[in-house]
């Protein structure tokens, strides 16, 4: 409790005490008969920041963060890979932010000093989401991205006979594909 700008009083609050508190039979006037000023002001509390409105005292949870990652291809080192791709940023489900990402950054990207609380002390949910890439299928695990080669390919061939049209010839062949 500060009287006149001067520490009068202190008081410890908790939750014992449902955060309330009383500061009881202050002195309303100076011996010249001018009214003190009261106010109050917390003590600082780490993690958080104080706002005083009146006699009443709101901490709000604060703090930064950082969201870093690593973008991870699986495609052969095709020669059709991008040189660049863009990683949106987003905060409780909107992009905030977009980074370039390259062989130049070590296809690594940060995000730093974001809040980690919003103005009601709840923390934000950040995630990292890939600009769409031709020809990849993008996948997060936590703020790593992996890109797989996706696509279609077509194999036809003909059979040739080299057998002068023998009479035992099949009606019918099956071929097998095979994958690697």
């Amino acid at each position: 409790l500060l009287q006149n700008g001067k520490v009068v009083d202190t008081k410890e609050v908790t939750a014992a005490t449902n955060w309330k508190y009383t500061f009881e039979k202050l002195q309303a006037y100076d011996a010249n008969g001018l009214a003190y000023k009261y106010e109050v002001k917390e003590q600082p509390v780490a993690g958080y920041q104080s706002d005083v409105h009146g006699y009443d005292i709101t901490n709000t949870k604060v703090g930064e963060t950082k969201v870093e990652g690593t973008k991870t291809w699986k495609d052969d080192n095709a020669k059709d890979r991008p040189k660049m791709i863009k990683v949106d940023l987003l905060q409780n489900g909107t992009v905030i932010a977009t980074q370039e990402v390259s062989e130049a950054t070590g296809w690594k990207y940060e995000f730093k000093d974001l809040a980690a609380y919003d103005e009601n002390g709840v923390a934000y949910k950040y995630e990292v989401k890939e600009q769409p890439v031709d020809g990849y299928e993008s996948k997060v695990n936590g703020y790593d991205i992996t890109n797989t080669k996706v696509g279609e390919t077509k194999v036809e061939g003909t059979k040739t006979w080299k057998d002068d049209n023998a009479k035992d010839r099949p009606e019918m062949i099956k071929v097998d594909l095979l994958q690697n």
